[in-house]
């Protein structure tokens, strides 16, 4: 049997009722585990692994959006829309740039598909844009994508940069764009790059946690309060920095302490110091904060009680602009905001629009926004061991128990079928990808850190 998306919509529109369920203890749940298969009396079993969740686990990359410059790596360009459309498999870390997508594979190859108008995809610009993805260099750790170039760090911890430089966002001394790539620093261990192109520029912290940046300082994003002229070369901007977003003309840092900081353009609130007054200067806008991402005339931030905030133009129940920041929802694991999008925000596995909270993506691991195209990382169901149902009589309530081998209780979750087998539902909804054919989803417990994937298929 297959899973019909159709079907599978109606049936999650519908009202489903399910009776109590004990819950499991957590020490009935082991990483690798018996897991017993009960379908109406037939009796299936299958060793099963755990898939943890961390920046080092390969997952798959999909994404949903606009086509037009081959952003979504389909081997062709294309007007309309895509559905949620897969990329790639066994990839770390992905970076939706504004019209082209980049990321880094399990071997360390750093790929791209999309716009080359700048040469961000690593080829002369007579190539205008590349739908398929091409390889751009190899042994690369981590990537940020601006709005024309890509900033990566290598696993040697050189950071390098390619693309557009209009601003000198690239650091490499000169505003020359390049389809070679560039060495710009040593020793860094994260880079944020602006997603402007005509106002570009680049944040990087090094290993001894010391915060560098390059590009334009028009609005003193860069906050040396010193000349509006655009830094070609990278400056020193702070000492004992964790963590640091660049934004369009603004950016927010997290110190070592907690302290949240920001400077720049604050002409529609987007610092949330209580004014709309630029800054040249780091000012500090609150303590305890583990997450900042300075986003297109925004900021959001999450303390470190969960608590999400957000500050700037066109806040949810807020008017056209806010310059203190306000709280927007609680339990919040993390957050991002691209150019010209809206921010989302993660929240009990599900990812949470903040113009549309009704639009959830359920199941997906990481994400990150672009103009108009979307990338998100999720576990890859062909790392995850398979258990196949079959023989399942055609009934009208059939439901599939999975309980821990020993012990007998059920776990909180239960497989409902149509009668006519055409379309399969997961109870609870919580981290659950559906694909055609199967259903991938998380058994997890407040005790540990480490989820647990499974995959499920259906066959008739």
């Amino acid at each position: 049997m297959g899973l019909d998306m159709a079907s599978m919509h109606c049936i999650l529109q519908g009202p489903i009722f399910l009776p109590p369920r004990p819950h499991l203890p957590c020490s009935m749940i082991r990483r690798f585990c018996d897991v017993a298969l009960l379908v109406f009396g037939l009796l299936l079993s299958a060793e099963v692994g755990a898939q943890t969740d961390d920046s080092e686990t390969p997952l798959a990359l999909y994404g949903v959006g606009r086509n037009h410059w081959g952003q979504l790596g389909q081997g062709r360009s294309s007007i309309d829309p895509l559905p949620e459309t897969f990329l790639q498999s066994d990839v770390l870390k992905a970076s939706a740039g504004t019209l082209f997508s980049a990321f880094v594979t399990a071997d360390g190859e750093l790929m791209g598909t999309g716009q080359n108008t700048d040469g961000q995809m690593g080829a002369h610009v007579a190539f205008d844009f590349f739908a398929d993805p091409r390889l751009i260099d190899t042994d690369v750790a981590d990537l940020s994508s601006g709005a024309a170039n890509i900033m990566y760090i290598k696993s040697d911890g050189a950071l390098w940069g390619i693309g557009s430089n209009v601003n000198g966002e690239l650091g490499d001394g000169t505003t020359t764009r390049t389809w070679d790539p560039v060495q710009v620093a040593t020793d860094v261990i994260s880079v944020s790059a602006g997603r402007h192109r005509d106002l570009g520029h680049t944040l990087f912290i090094k290993s001894d946690n010391t915060l560098w940046g390059m590009g334009m300082n028009a609005t003193g994003q860069l906050g040396d309060g010193g000349s509006a002229l655009p830094r070609t070369s990278p400056i020193k901007i702070a000492d004992g920095v964790a963590q640091a977003s660049a934004g369009i003309g603004h950016s927010v840092y997290i110190a070592l302490n907690g302290n949240l900081y920001a400077m720049g353009w604050n002409q529609l609130g987007q610092l949330g110091d209580g004014t709309f007054e630029t800054r040249t200067e780091p000012v500090l806008i609150d303590t305890n904060v583990s997450k900042a991402v300075a986003g297109n005339n925004q900021s959001y931030y999450i303390k470190e009680d969960g608590t999400l905030y957000a500050t700037g133009a066109n806040l949810p129940g807020q008017g056209p602009e806010t310059n203190t920041p306000i709280v927007l929802d609680t339990n919040v694991e993390d957050v991002d905001a691209g150019y010209g999008q809206d921010g989302w925000y993660l929240k009990d596995g599900q990812w949470l629009s903040l113009k549309d909270q009704s639009f959830k993506l359920t199941g997906h691991r990481r994400i990150s926004l672009g103009a108009e195209h979307t990338l998100y990382l999720q576990v890859d169901p062909a790392s995850l061991p398979s258990i196949r149902i079959s023989g399942i009589a055609k009934t009208e309530s059939e439901t599939l128990a999975i309980t821990a081998v020993p012990g007998g209780e059920p776990i909180d979750y239960q497989l409902y079928s149509s009668s006519d087998l055409e379309s399969w539902d997961l109870h609870p909804e919580q981290n659950r990808t559906v694909s055609e054919g199967s259903i991938v989803f998380e058994v997890g417990c407040p005790e540990t850190s480490e989820p647990q994937f499974f995959q499920i298929w259906g066959e008739e």
